[in-house]
């Protein structure tokens, strides 16, 4: 498979080193498999997916990015993947699903697939899992790109096997309203002690127009 090409990542030379210490966090804490969402829609949670993996490539690190969001592929359009097949059109079989290279050394991703909209039940599927799993003996760190939770439930249906949730808040976009539900899901699903939040977009300064933040959710 030839290596896609796709837009520039990261903006700024400050976000290059906030996602490395999410990275430098995430090892620390001896998490493999990450799942990345948000409450809404424009938060930017498929950004930090992508440089978060990115992160953990550039360290040397073999690793792949999983496209989970059915209704808005973003992942999937950066790395030119709509043709091509992914993880809908192979979950029944794991030993084929189609994984592909990108132009950043150590970097893979696994797109949506041709076939949209039909989220859920593949979450529901025992195949998911296994698939997880057998991923996990192929990759240092896997980062998985899912729906807004918000918005669509189907993060909540394969949270488990998650090491660690990161949650993409933005700055003067999130409304406060979607923060107290996003507390009320975390205790409900008992999310709390293997989550954090990336607060996204906050000016630091003029310089840094455009940063992320990231802390721990407090217990």
């Amino acid at each position: 498979t030839q290596t896609k090409r796709h837009r520039p990542i990261t903006a700024n030379t400050y976000n290059d080193s906030t996602f490395q210490a999410v990275r430098r966090y995430l090892q620390f804490n001896k998490t493999q498999l990450i799942g990345i969402t948000s409450m809404a829609s424009n938060d930017g949670k498929t950004y930090c997916a992508i440089n978060l993996a990115a992160a953990f490539a550039n360290a040397g690190h073999k690793t792949l990015l999983i496209d989970t969001d059915f209704y808005r592929a973003d992942i999937s359009a950066i790395f030119n993947l709509q043709d091509t097949a992914g993880l809908i059109n192979f979950l029944p079989d794991v030993s084929s699903v189609a994984v592909s290279p990108t132009s950043i050394e150590n970097l893979y991703v696994i797109g949506v697939g041709q076939s949209f909209q039909q989220s859920r039940s593949v979450f529901l599927r025992s195949s998911f899992e296994q698939l997880l799993e057998k991923l996990r003996h192929e990759y240092a760190y896997i980062v998985v790109d899912t729906c807004p939770v918000g918005i669509i439930s189907d993060y909540l249906h394969f949270s488990d096997h998650m090491d660690y949730s990161l949650f993409v808040v933005r700055d003067q976009l999130s409304e406060w309203k979607d923060i107290l539900r996003l507390n009320k899901l975390l205790v409900s699903h008992k999310l709390k002690d293997k989550s954090a939040i990336i607060y996204n977009g906050v000016k630091t300064s003029e310089y840094y127009n455009g940063s992320v933040y990231y802390r721990k959710i407090a217990s």
